[in-house]
């Protein structure tokens, strides 16, 4: 058996692969849980991510390509940094877009 998180029937659970089934789980693989006896074809749900952290690590500005675009965008020149610039973002921080022409 091999865990997956899983979406059926409007529901985001953790859940057992066995075969061509999925087993729901109350609970998730890492705390407490229960298996429950609800049974879903795996042909029936759509698999999702593992699991979706809190905070994240991540790193800006550490493409040339993503620089040079950014720059003749705003009609500047191209101001590389030392290196790429690493923080921590929040799940729930907004997410900016920029509109590509």
């Amino acid at each position: 058996m091999r865990w997956c998180r899983f979406s059926a029937g409007g529901e985001t659970s953790f859940g057992l692969i066995q075969n061509d089934t999925v087993i729901k789980v109350d609970g998730a693989p890492w705390g407490q849980h229960t298996v429950t006896g609800q049974i879903v074809p795996l042909a029936n749900v759509k698999l999702e991510i593992p699991v979706i952290p809190s905070t994240f690590f991540c790193v800006g500005v550490n493409y040339r390509d993503h620089v040079e675009r950014m720059a003749k965008m705003r009609g500047t020149k191209p101001s590389y940094p030392p290196r790429p610039d690493i923080g921590y973002r929040a799940n729930t921080a907004p997410r900016h877009r920029v509109s590509r022409q």
